[in-house]
Formats: structure tokens, sequence, C-alpha cells
């Protein structure tokens, strides 16, 4: 009888440790079903950055593409700083001379006609 206790004891010892092996078995299926989610999560996340990143790769290729470097900015500003600065000579020398013509005629005074010459932006 003896015996059959201490088989009974093993019996009941062996069946207490399968119940717990099954038990952290069924957590640890949980525990990767949820890991599984987890990683198929991450796993869209990381094709919408994808997505994403590659749009900007375009983006960034299409400015680069239509970008001026400012060297090229600097050459066109120099240029029309050129062409503004020659229009107004012009404008100036028309109205120096319109100033000398209208003093010939004498319908400008010699004072009237120092003043206009004196006028900026190019003073004669």
């Amino acid at each position: 009888m003896e015996q059959d206790t201490t088989k009974l004891e093993i019996l009941q010892a062996i069946n207490k440790f399968a119940t717990r092996v099954e038990e952290n078995f069924t957590e640890v299926k949980q525990d990767i079903k949820d890991i599984k989610k987890r990683v198929t999560n991450l796993e869209t996340k990381v094709s919408s950055i994808e997505t994403r990143v590659g749009s900007l790769e375009t983006d960034t290729k299409s400015i680069r593409s239509q970008m001026v470097t400012k060297s090229y900015l600097d050459d066109k500003l120099s240029d029309l700083h050129g062409e503004t600065i020659k229009l107004t000579k012009q404008t100036n020398n028309k109205v120096v001379s319109l100033a000398n013509h209208l003093h010939n005629e004498e319908s400008l005074s010699t004072n009237s006609l120092k003043q206009v010459i004196a006028l900026p932006p190019f003073a004669v």
C-alpha cells in the first residue's frame, strides 16, 4: 500500500507538473500570437514609411531639377542691375538733353538748368 501511495503521489506530481507546463505553453503561444500581430503592424508601418520616403525622394529630385544655383542667380541679378543702371543713365541723359534744349530756347533759366542737372541719381 505504501508503494501505491508513492506511485499515486508521483503520478499527481507529474500531473501537476504537466498542468503547469501546459499553462506556460498556452501563455507562450499567446505571447507569440501577440508578437506576430505586432510584427505585422510594424511591417505595415514600415511599408508606409518606405512609400513616403520614396515620395520624398521624388519630390527632392524634382525640386533639385528646378532649383537655380546661387551662381546663376547672382549672374542674373548682376545682369538685371546693369540693365537698370543703363536705362536710368539713358533716362538721365534725355532729361539733361531736354533741360539743355529748353535752356537754349530760353524756356529754362540757368539756375533751373543747374538744379535739373544736379538731381540724382547721376548728377553731372
